[in-house]
């Protein structure tokens, strides 16, 4: 098991992408479906700030790195694709269904029927560790077998940040120190929480103001149609294949004349494919299946909560979010698989069949609801357990982490990057969502290495307002410009090239110095500019002046 990753261990630093890859990969394992979580639940539940990294940049980012692949679109699937996004039930959600992507090489003419060479990175991590157990190829990256962590130390304050200086990890009876300059937990929501809870002697308030925040973890409901089908034509089943289809689709649950749920769940159809759902109550068939599989999204549940047992190994307390209109939902999705059902009988002329305890009993009629059976998996069964260390929600405030997934609390040099920073259960398999911010955070801990740091002072005797050229346009490389800095004071950025720096005394001054800056260098600022003749500092916002300027 890898606990976490130790950054900059004897001076040593790691390249921007692979730190990336590397924390994604220790953090997952071998996925089904890849999805992005929906725009409308990014916008209700999740910071403004990843909202945006997230669908401008890192989701593009985390699929490349995946090498995400869709099989072959042949005639017979687009028509079911078409068939199904022709909604004519106003009663039911809109849909726009198409391929899932999942991280593997489809094996030709099969497509999901079976998956040759699935994607796994344990496989990654095992080879880097057998094969380079010294880091002699790569000294950024080492995988310690058989030693868990304990703890970080020091032990947090409440109220006060201090720096992890060890990782504390257990070999055999034996507790071993790491020295460490950064340190990023990705051990998932449960050891992550855990670790936590033992480098604060068992008391999460000892990090101060974390309570309500900590170890509520939480998963979502899935639920599940499945029903074996026969082609009249089996020479079909050959040309067809598997398939795995998806859709988000948005709950618009009305009572009393108002909206009382529009939360936005995900639909996933295997049609004759290997499905990891449902795990227990369909029995072995012969004949090709049809799985529907839907997650239903879930707030944080505040009653669950992550402790430590006598053994100081983590034990849990998890139930499901309240729900009044769970019944609602389900209604909702037994009419849609009903609509699913009957739209593939159309078009590919199959017919449904229930197990008896003669045998299949073909299903001649049209599916209606009562045919339907609604299964829904335990608590654990897709391991999307998260929410025990959470980012803000999207109205930015609580979280344990801010929104660079560095901890608020206790300890100034420690992310952490698993599924317990969600704040949210979306319902989406979390892989390539955890992915883009592993990619992100790889970013903000080690940016760009053709960006290099400016540091400017300011040692003039009185405030001034700095801006630069090139810099207002990479905004993630140091503070938002232009900027004011007090006297004796001073500001970082990551720039690339030598860029104007312009100097001002306040906002309402017209007249300013220039001074040229360079990227690894500290500028010193010495001379005061004019000042303005006309102040109204106290009256114009400095968002203002940025708008002008610009």
């Amino acid at each position: 098991m890898v606990d976490c990753t130790v950054l900059e261990v004897e001076g040593q630093y790691g390249d921007c992408l692979h730190l990336g890859e590397i924390f994604y990969r220790i953090i997952e394992r071998w996925v089904d479906f890849f999805c992005r979580i929906s725009f409308d639940t990014l916008k209700a539940e999740f910071p403004s700030t990843i909202k945006d990294a997230l669908l401008t940049e890192y989701y593009r980012k985390a699929e490349e790195v995946l090498q995400l692949e869709y099989p072959i679109t042949k005639p017979p699937h687009q028509a079911l694709i078409d068939r199904l996004n022709l909604q004519l039930d106003q009663g039911l959600p809109s849909t726009q269904w198409e391929w899932g992507r999942i991280a593997s090489q489809f094996r030709d003419p099969k497509n999901y029927d079976f998956a040759a060479g699935a994607y796994s990175p344990i496989d990654t991590l095992l080879e880097a560790t057998m094969n380079d157990p010294t880091g002699k190829k790569d000294p950024n990256f080492r995988t310690i077998l058989n030693a868990p962590v304990a703890r970080l130390e020091p032990q947090p304050t409440p109220d006060q940040l201090s720096s992890v200086t060890h990782v504390v990890v257990r070999d055999g009876d034996t507790e071993r120190k790491i020295a460490c300059k950064k340190v990023v937990l990705c051990a998932g929501s449960i050891e992550s929480a855990a670790i936590l809870l033992r480098s604060a002697d068992g008391d999460i308030s000892n990090f101060g103001g974390v309570e309500g925040e900590f170890g509520r973890i939480t998963d979502h409901h899935i639920l599940s149609v499945a029903m074996p089908f026969i082609y009249r034509n089996m020479d079909d089943r050959d040309l067809i294949g598997g398939m795995k289809l998806q859709t988000d689709i948005q709950f618009n649950i009305v009572k009393d004349g108002k909206v009382v749920d529009n939360t936005v769940a995900l639909a996933n159809i295997s049609l004759d494919a290997v499905s990891f759902l449902p795990r227990n109550d369909v029995s072995d068939s012969l004949l090709p299946m049809l799985i529907i599989a839907y997650i239903v999204p879930s707030a944080l549940v505040p009653t669950n909560k992550v402790e430590l047992n006598p053994d100081n190994e983590p034990q849990i307390h998890v139930s499901w979010a309240d729900d009044d209109i769970f019944e609602e939902k389900q209604k909702v999705l037994k009419d849609f698989a009903v609509d699913i059902m009957n739209k593939i009988v159309d078009v590919y002329d199959i017919r449904f069949a229930k197990i008896t305890s003669a045998g299949y009993q073909p299903l001649l009629h049209k599916i209606t609801v009562d045919d339907i059976h609604l299964s829904q998996a335990g608590a654990g069964v897709v391991a999307h357990e998260l929410g025990t260390i959470p980012m803000p929600g999207a109205g930015g405030s609580g979280g344990m982490v801010d929104t660079d997934l560095h901890m608020k609390y206790g300890w100034r040099n420690v992310s952490v990057c698993d599924l317990s920073v969600f704040p949210y259960s979306a319902a989406a398999n979390p892989s390539l969502t955890l992915a883009a911010l592993a990619l992100r955070l790889a970013d903000r801990l080690y940016p760009d290495p053709k960006y290099s740091p400016l540091t400017v002072y300011n040692l003039t005797g009185d405030s001034i307002l700095i801006n630069m050229t090139n810099s207002k346009h990479t905004k993630k490389f140091g503070p938002e410009l232009p900027i004011t800095i007090h006297k004796g004071g001073s500001a970082t950025w990551q720039i690339e090239t030598r860029e104007a720096m312009y100097i001002y005394h306040c906002k309402c001054a017209e007249e300013f110095l220039v001074q040229m800056v360079y990227p690894g260098t500290n500028a010193m600022v010495v001379n005061l500019p004019p000042k303005a003749e006309i102040c109204m500092c106290n009256s114009t916002p400095l968002s203002e002046f940025r708008t002008t300027f610009s």
